[in-house]
């Protein structure tokens, strides 16, 4: 009977072990935004103030720069409608030389709509708001190497 109550526990025993390639939990990633984009209805601002990473200036005629992998809040305050388009210039490399590639399109965000980007790739981002009658509002947001910040 002992024999068999500890041939029982063995098993049990080698399946609380560590797994060497777990994933960490959902609710230990964070997703708070280290930027917050505001399109109004004249201008494009953003706020990082006090969030780790983020710092205000950047190369290209950014307004902010954040470590790669950053979350951006977007918010749409105007009045109306804007069609919101995402491009980014990628940082030049040797093999890669710096061109201009579209990289989101937002569709139209509703006055009050917000979204979240997670931006990645290292380089400048031009976020541009379109208004119905053409008018545009844009900031850029550099995004660095981790290591950086």
């Amino acid at each position: 009977m002992a024999a068999a109550a500890i041939a029982l526990l063995v098993p049990a025993a080698a399946a609380c072990g560590s797994d060497p390639d777990a994933q960490p939990p959902v609710a230990s990633v964070d997703f708070e935004p280290r930027l917050v984009v505001t399109v109004g209805d004249t201008s494009a601002t953003a706020d990082g103030t006090g969030r780790v990473g983020a710092v205000e200036g950047g190369a290209g005629g950014a307004a902010w720069s954040v470590p790669s992998g950053s979350v951006v809040e977007l918010d749409m305050r105007a009045a109306e409608p804007r069609q919101v388009e995402i491009s980014v210039t990628p940082t030049a490399t040797a093999d890669d030389p710096e061109t201009s590639a579209p990289w989101a399109d937002a569709g139209t965000m509703q006055p009050g709509e917000s979204t979240v980007l997670a931006l990645s790739a290292l380089g400048v981002y031009r976020i541009t708001a379109t208004a119905p009658d053409g008018r545009t509002t844009d900031l850029a947001v550099e995004v660095v190497p981790r290591s950086a910040t």
